[in-house]
């Protein structure tokens, strides 16, 4: 009977206090304890403690998250307190559960997952506080796939989150590669009715209601992905992507610049250097054209070098290797070389140079005596040469003037000296000497002005 008095009790951990005093036995049995004893209880305290919470989730392993929640059961439990983190909790160290609010056990694909819920009950009206007791909760979740949609080139497929894998550009014909761009999309169909008016088989006319599907793209850009995204073979880091979300990898392509065709106007001796470079290529800007040596107009017999810089429009980009000529004659071509962003090496333009050579020009004189200039071509630069003007009426001198005038070589406009006269003459000599004191003849032509 007194057995089951002292273990009479409404919690799981029960303590007693006992206080009195004991009559000790006169007699005792073998064992020396008497087979009766009488205690005196003055007062007797039973001290219930709070019980443990249960879970609703047997610990052990799992490969999904999970819900935990506690069952608090007993009207004496003032609230329950629990940490993840695992440290002790206390009603000084970790977090109140709130019932309806399960405790998230949340693990990360790919990973095992071990989650320690510490817990116990803080009792009220005078209770003990429960133990503390530790669940522990594995979650095992298997790696993600994400699809992998490749645009213009190689690799499309199911992949893990971080998956390394390999792509590779596949341009259509007539394109070439530019760069590589990642988004993660996600498509949105809607329904909508439309009402439209047709001709029935009699002619007439009636609405026919019919539904539409249409469809809408969401995209947004996932930066970070590629070893090089300017490469038309490079690797991909496979990103973890919001559910209903896929990831397609597009390989812009731009129109291929395989050929330029440059126009410019190549210059004989004496006239005039060009200024300007043209093309006709669609897709192609010609910048810094430049011509060495820098003379205004081109001299006897020196070879000069022309140089564009060329770079592809919006839209386009070179091909591999491309050609390029000058009027019909094919030119050098050297790449610009720069980086990109992710420091990868790319080919922004070229630049193209051309040489040509000017000739040693034929002598020759031209007149224009209606505009009094006379028009000589020279072989090579004279400095200060004579410049004859004589005026024949068969064999006899009708007039006879000079000047002193620099000559370039090519052609050269001189104006004619103001107190030269064709009057009377029906030819006009005009001679070039090296000066008047030992007189060498260095060139001469002829004209006839009158029949």
């Amino acid at each position: 009977m007194w057995h089951s008095f002292f273990n009479y009790g409404f919690g799981s951990d029960v303590s007693k206090q006992l206080t009195g005093s004991v009559v000790l036995p006169d007699d005792v049995d073998a064992n020396g304890i008497s087979l009766e004893t009488t205690i005196k209880l003055k007062k007797f305290n039973i001290g219930n403690s709070a019980r443990i919470p249960i879970p609703d989730i047997t610990p052990g392993a799992y490969s999904e998250n999970q819900e935990l929640n506690f069952n608090i059961g007993s009207s004496y439990v003032k609230e329950i307190i629990y940490t993840t983190d695992g440290s002790e909790p206390s009603e000084v160290n970790g977090k109140i559960y709130e019932s309806g609010t399960p405790i998230a056990l949340n693990g990360t694909a790919g990973e095992k997952k071990t989650i320690t819920v510490k817990v116990m009950a803080v009792a009220s009206n005078g209770y003990n506080n429960s133990a503390v007791q530790a669940y522990k909760y594995t979650i095992d979740l298997p790696a993600e796939r994400e699809t992998v949609k490749v645009t213009n080139g190689i690799g499309s497929g199911e992949y893990n989150n971080g998956d390394q894998i390999g792509i590779i550009a596949q341009p259509e014909s007539g394109k070439v590669f530019k760069n590589w761009i990642a988004e993660a999309v996600t498509y949105t169909t809607t329904e909508r009715e439309v009402t439209e008016k047709i001709l029935d088989e009699n002619g007439n006319l009636k609405e026919v209601t019919t539904t539409k599907t249409e469809t809408t793209r969401n995209a947004r850009a996932i930066d970070g992905c590629f070893a090089g995204a300017s490469k038309p073979v490079t690797a991909f880091a496979v990103p973890n992507v919001n559910s209903g979300e896929i990831i397609e990898v597009t390989a812009q392509c731009a129109d291929s610049v395989t050929a330029v065709n440059l126009k410019a106007a190549i210059p004989s001796c004496g006239e005039l250097m060009p200024t300007a470079i043209t093309t006709g290529a669609v897709g192609v800007t010609v910048n810094n054209f430049a011509v060495t040596p820098s003379d205004t107009k081109a001299k006897a017999d020196t070879q000069y070098t022309m140089t564009a810089t060329l770079t592809a429009k919006d839209g386009y980009v070179f091909g591999e290797n491309p050609v390029f000529t000058v009027n019909g004659t094919t030119a050098a071509g050297t790449p610009i070389i720069d980086k990109d962003a992710n420091n990868n090496v790319v080919i922004t333009g070229y630049t193209v140079t051309y040489t040509f050579r000017t000739e040693i020009p034929t002598q020759n004189i031209e007149l224009d005596m209606a505009n009094g200039k006379a028009y000589i071509t020279a072989d090579k630069e004279y400095t200060n040469p004579v410049v004859l003007f004589a005026a024949y009426n068969g064999d006899e001198f009708v007039c006879v003037s000079f000047k002193y005038k620099d000559l370039d070589a090519g052609i050269n406009e001189i104006n004619i000296p103001d107190d030269f006269s064709v009057e009377n003459a029906n030819t006009v000599k005009v001679m070039v000497w090296n000066n008047l004191e030992d007189i060498v003849l260095l060139f001469e032509a002829y004209e006839k002005i009158k029949s």
